[in-house]
Order: C-alpha cells, then sequence, then structure tokens
C-alpha cells in the first residue's frame, strides 16, 4: 500500500509564482502540494471560505515571500510582503498550527518589513541571484528542510464529520456489520444468531429466507423454547419465505448462486423443525409462537427484538449479489423515537401480516 503523502498548500503573489511551482516540483516526491492558482479558488465562489475550506484540508503550508510591494515607516521606504500571502499565512496557523507553516523568502541585504507579528519565526531563504538564474536550484537547500520536517508526518486518523454523526444519530444506527465474521470482531458477546435473540425481553420477530445462519436450526429452537416456557408473556414470530411458491426462490437463484429448488427444500425443512417445536409445547404457549410464510422477497433478513419496547432494535441483513453468505453485511438500529425504525418496524410488520400461516397451508 502506498505511504499517504502529506497535503501541502503554497501561497505566493503572482509575481512569486516561479518560485512557488519550483517548490512544487522539488516535493513532488514527498508531498502532494497545490499552489494557490491550480483550481483552490472556484469560480462565483467566496476567496475567503475557499481559503478556510483548504486550510481544513491541508496538512502543511508553504508561503513564498517575495518582496514587491514597498511601504513607508517613518519616512522611510522599506520593502514589504504582499498583505494577502501574509493574510493567509496567519489564517493557516490559526487553522494547522505554526509548526506546519514554512516562510520561504529570498536572501537580501534591503531594508525589509515584515509583520511584528511573525517575529520568532525563521524563515527558510534562498538565494534568488544565482548568476546562473538557477531556480530549483537555489531553491534546493529551503525544500530539503522542508523535506526533513515531513518525516515526522502521520496521516491525522480519519474523523467522522459533524454532518455523518448527526445522520447516524437521527436514524438510531447503533452497529453497522460488513460481514458475518464482523459479529465476533464487534459483538463479542453474542457473536451468533442464538446468543443475539437469548438478549430479547418480551419478545422475538424473524423473518427470513432459509434460516440459515451459519449455526444448527436446533440452536434457535432451544432459544426459542426456553423463553416461551420462562416467560409467561413472551412471543415469537417466525417468518419465512414461502416455499411452495416457485416463482419467489427462481428469482432467488442467480442471488444465492445455487439451485433454487434446494433453497425451497432448506426452507421447507426448517419450517418443519420449526412445526415439531411449536407442537411440543403446551395449548397456551403455542398461541404465543407463530410460525408464517411471506409472500415477496423483502429487502433484506430482519430480527425484531422487543419491538413493542422502548428498547426494542433492529438487525438487518442482506447478501450482495453472487457473493458467498459469509459477505453479507447487516445494521442494527435501535428504537430512540426516530421515525426510520419505526418506519422499518412497520414495514417488516405488514411483510408479516400479509403472509401466511404455516400450519394452515399443510392442512
Amino acid at each position: 500500500m502506498d505511504k499517504i503523502k502529506p497535503r501541502i498548500f503554497i501561497a505566493s503573489s503572482v509575481e512569486g509564482l516561479d518560485a512557488a511551482y519550483a517548490i512544487q516540483e522539488l516535493l513532488e516526491f514527498s508531498a502532494e502540494c497545490t499552489v494557490w492558482d491550480q483550481d483552490v479558488f472556484a469560480p462565483s465562489s467566496v476567496t475567503l471560505l475557499d481559503l478556510i475550506k483548504r486550510a481544513q484540508n491541508s496538512d502543511y503550508g508553504i508561503f513564498v515571500f517575495s518582496f514587491d510591494d514597498t511601504i513607508k515607516i517613518r519616512d522611510t521606504e522599506e520593502l514589504t510582503v504582499r498583505d494577502n500571502v501574509v493574510f493567509e499565512l496567519g489564517l493557516f496557523i490559526g487553522i494547522i498550527g505554526i509548526a506546519n507553516c514554512f516562510i520561504v523568502m529570498p536572501r537580501s541585504n534591503d531594508d525589509i518589513h515584515l509583520p511584528t507579528d511573525l517575529t520568532g519565526i525563521t524563515p527558510l531563504k534562498y538565494n534568488a541571484k544565482r548568476a546562473d538564474n538557477n531556480l530549483k536550484a537555489a531553491l534546493g537547500p529551503s525544500a530539503n528542510q522542508i523535506k526533513r520536517a515531513l518525516r515526522s508526518f502521520s496521516p491525522p486518523d480519519k474523523q467522522m464529520s459533524d454532518e455523518l454523526s448527526q445522520q447516524i444519530n437521527a436514524i438510531g444506527l447503533s452497529a453497522f456489520f460488513s460481514s458475518r465474521d464482523d459479529y465476533s470482531k464487534y459483538r463479542a458477546s453474542t457473536p451468533s444468531i442464538d446468543r443475539y435473540i437469548n438478549t430479547a425481553k418480551s419478545s422475538i420477530e424473524l423473518v427470513s429466507i432459509t434460516l440459515t445462519t451459519g449455526i444448527q436450526i436446533d440452536d434457535i429452537c432451544t432459544v426459542i423454547k426456553n423463553k416461551i416456557n420462562k416467560q409467561r408473556d413472551f412471543r415469537v414470530t417466525i417468518s419465512l419465505l414461502n416455499p411452495f411458491r416457485d416463482e419467489l426462490y427462481m428469482a432467488l437463484e442467480p442471488v444465492f448462486g445455487a439451485d433454487y429448488s434446494s433453497l425451497q427444500n432448506s426452507t421447507k425443512d426448517a419450517l418443519k423443525r420449526l412445526s415439531q417445536l411449536k407442537k411440543s409445547l403446551s395449548a397456551e404457549r403455542q398461541k404465543r409462537f407463530s410460525i408464517k410464510m411471506h409472500n415477496t422477497l423483502p429487502f433484506g433478513s430482519a430480527i425484531i427484538l422487543d419491538g413493542n419496547l422502548e428498547s426494542g432494535r433492529i438487525q438487518i441483513e442482506t447478501k450482495p449479489y453472487k457473493v458467498g453468505m459469509r459477505k453479507s453485511f447487516a445494521f442494527e438500529i435501535i428504537n430512540d423515537g426516530n421515525s426510520f425504525y419505526d418506519t422499518i418496524k412497520s414495514s417488516y410488520y405488514e411483510l408479516i401480516h400479509d403472509g401466511d400461516c404455516y400450519e394452515n397451508s399443510i392442512e
């Protein structure tokens, strides 16, 4: 993997552009340098706002001081730096820090006026009056000192933007898993589906296709049986894709890369096992365990835990086209009063409601 290079903004006056370009060339292999006239300022934009944005997205700043103007102080004329370059230096110092800003200026015996606020900053000086007019060679020592300073650069940690943080909070997003391997990595206490649903307090609603979860279905059945037997009001609803509708599974065949009939048989086996579990329960407990079959393809499999409580949460898992099941990704949202949670919950509840009861279909 290529090493991340520091981002450097180079400021100068128009008259100092030759020096700015020369510095950019000298640092080509050490940094990503942008000179101020290289698409920094967008058309019809506010220059100050563009500068602030540039400073926020820069790691270092180089400010080429060329003495283009004269100023009269106490009846004495002195050479001075273009005021906008000094302003840009001050702006960058305020945003990225004085240690990350470099001043490059020609060596001169003339009377030079610099703002007193810059006292204490040691500029990098170069010979602008070389006999051979080789500007790159003149700037070489200054560029070399900057290169040495860049050795201590380490890319800043990626930080979440305020906008993204607000979006995440607004929808109640509590977790994201880029693959099934992430469950054990980021949810160590409940890496498998049986342990996850075992954390429910009052209800489990599970919407899936085949209930192929990477563990034995008996492990899921054990959790369901214990919850219903030990908690008087605990309810469980499981809805699988209707295996008696060939067209639904034919549509899934290219997504899963498997023969649709094998997917159907897997779902039928899961429904039979769930039905056996239900029949093993008392009549009262059977009423709290519903087995359904949905007749349309959902966006993804869903696990809704405690959907009727303020502490409710929903995990959605979906599988990209033609990749293995281990690469399915998922996200979890919590019920913190946001409309997104209500929308997702209501959508899956409607899907379950509109489906068929498994027991009625096999009678």
